[in-house]
């Protein structure tokens, strides 16, 4: 099996309550990163939620306004719905 470093990541999970003393150095050639996308879900290094619901609130409201531009610029009831699939909401 071939690895491509530059896709690999390394995240280190602690627990929020207590700050870790100790951070393993990183491997040569693997990123350390505070958060990552794993199967469409951010995860974070202290378990926390943020960055995922950031990002979910930024996307939804962004094809919220393309909608709203459609609508304005006479975009028939009918047709409303064949683009929020398209956007795939819900």
């Amino acid at each position: 099996m071939h690895l491509s470093y530059n896709l690999v990541k390394e995240i280190i999970f602690y627990n929020p309550r207590v700050l870790p003393n100790y951070t393993p150095p990183p491997i040569f050639g693997i990123e350390q990163v505070s958060s990552a996308k794993l199967l469409g879900v951010y995860i974070q290094e202290n378990f926390s939620c943020d960055v995922h619901f950031k990002h979910i609130i930024t996307v939804s409201s962004q094809r919220l306004h393309i909608l709203k531009a459609l609508r304005r610029q006479g975009l028939r009831q009918g047709r409303e719905e064949l683009c929020a699939k398209c956007f795939d909401f819900g």
